[in-house]
């Protein structure tokens, strides 16, 4: 089985990345290994290419992966924790995929901030001369018709 590790300086969420190749190794993994977040035990001298890389592909999985931590555990042996980086690893299936998405915003529809809290935004629509009361905060949208 082949491990590959690269470099790249694009963001997580971008699909497409550009990978420069720091590593290839061949490993064999003893054990059952989660293909979603693998992590595999290297038995290895030399680490260097290793720190320099932030990414990496099995490619008999087919899938990439963001490098989240390499951890020596004794002289030779280096731990490497792996998670999927869903994007890359399918971004054939996403860029084929034809996908429009269009929705309006609609009265009384809201918009979570946080995990521990809300905003509830009313809607009013006013269709005449108006005097608005100073006691609200207002987000004002004029459509003029011809």
């Amino acid at each position: 089985m082949e491990l590959l590790f690269y470099h790249t300086d694009d963001d997580e969420n971008v699909i497409g990345k550009v990978f420069t190749m720091t590593e290839s190794i061949q490993i064999r993994l003893k054990s059952d290994v989660d293909v979603v977040s693998p992590v595999i035990r290297l038995k290895m001298d030399y680490v260097e290419n290793l720190y320099n890389s932030n990414y990496a592909k099995i490619k008999e999985f087919g899938r990439y992966y963001f490098i989240r931590s390499i951890v020596n555990i004794n002289r030779d042996v280096w731990e490497v924790r792996l998670e999927c980086d869903v994007l890359e690893s399918y971004k054939d299936d996403i860029l084929k995929s034809d996908v429009r998405i269009s929705r309006g915003i609609e009265s009384g529809d809201y918009q979570n901030t946080q995990l521990d809290s809300q905003v509830i935004r009313d809607i009013d629509i006013y269709e005449s001369d108006v005097t608005l009361e100073n006691t609200d905060k207002y987000i004002l949208s004029v459509i003029a018709e011809v």
